[in-house]
């Protein structure tokens, strides 16, 4: 579901971008850049909603992630974990484009079948 906040201005906008595109920094960062460019983030503008709203929806991607990935990665020892492992992979490499694209508009995102750890 995608609605309006207040009209983000260009720097909120460019902190929610880089919320959802913070997924990519595990392929040239440490694995935990990915959950950390998210909280520091929220910590630069925690009362900015739009900017807190993205932030914390990247971070809870992230998070639902590594736990599919986890999980995948233990029933792949029985090879039903491997399908698993493969759409959660290519989940969290499609999903944040969308939401990039989102907040690049001024839009809110939510990412399909994301437990909400935090709100």
């Amino acid at each position: 579901m995608q609605h309006h906040l207040a009209e983000p201005d260009t720097t909120a906008r460019n902190l929610a971008i880089v919320a959802h595109l913070a997924a990519y920094s595990g392929f040239f960062l440490p694995a935990i850049a990915p959950i950390v460019i998210p909280i520091l983030i929220l910590a630069s503008r925690p009362d900015d909603p739009f900017v807190r709203e993205h932030a914390l929806e990247s971070l809870n991607l992230e998070i639902t992630l590594w736990g599919a990935i986890a999980l995948s990665g233990l029933l792949s020892l029985v090879l039903i974990g491997i399908p698993f492992l493969l759409v959660a992979l290519l989940f969290g490499m499609i999903a944040p484009i969308s939401a990039a694209v989102a907040a690049a508009s001024g839009h809110s995102h939510r990412y399909a079948f994301t437990i909400r750890f935090f709100h």
